[in-house]
């Protein structure tokens, strides 16, 4: 038969190895999916003047027509995953 004592010291070992063990799976999960996701970046805008609509959305309806305004953006030409920005505008 076994003892109380011995089977509550087993109990709270028991207790102790699964939060260890949580936390070891939650760790990995995180790092797992960290390295698997892509951040986004923030677009990179310098012709401020050529598209505004990009900068201020308040500017829809300012005028009685309608406008198609494009903008392209490749920052370091020449380097592999270098940012790329590209805004199509109609309002």
């Amino acid at each position: 038969m076994m003892d109380p004592i011995y089977n509550l010291e087993l109990s709270l070992l028991s207790d102790k190895f699964n939060y260890k063990m949580k936390k070891i799976s939650l760790l990995f999960i995180t790092l797992f999916i960290t390295i698997l996701s892509y951040g986004q970046q923030l677009p990179q805008l310098s012709q401020y003047m050529i598209n505004d609509f990009a900068v201020n959305p308040a500017i829809a309806g300012m005028h009685d027509h309608f406008q198609i305004k494009t903008s392209v953006r490749n920052q370091w030409v020449g380097i592999n995953d270098a940012p790329k920005t590209t805004l199509l505008s109609i309002y």
